[in-house]
């Protein structure tokens, strides 16, 4: 979606785990994580890691950036 400038990805219901190096940049779209159902739909990091909500962003510079934005989902 980011190729497109932006869009929807969405998470049906599952545990996601994610590795504590992910780091999301939209670029200069807007990209929205819609999952199914806000109890059903769950990103986690891998057991053992530090990683954090907020370490999704670690890596997004200060210039123009377009906007992320999660529904229905939880950390």
């Amino acid at each position: 979606c980011l190729a497109n400038g932006g869009g929807q990805v969405y998470i049906p219901d599952g545990n996601y785990y994610l590795p504590s190096t992910t780091s999301l940049d939209p670029g200069n779209g807007n990209i929205s994580f819609v999952g199914a159902s806000p109890w059903g739909t769950i990103l986690k990091f891998n057991e053992g890691t530090s990683g954090s909500p907020l370490n999704l962003f670690k890596n997004i510079t200060t210039s123009r950036k377009g906007n992320l934005s999660f529904q229905n989902l939880q950390f």
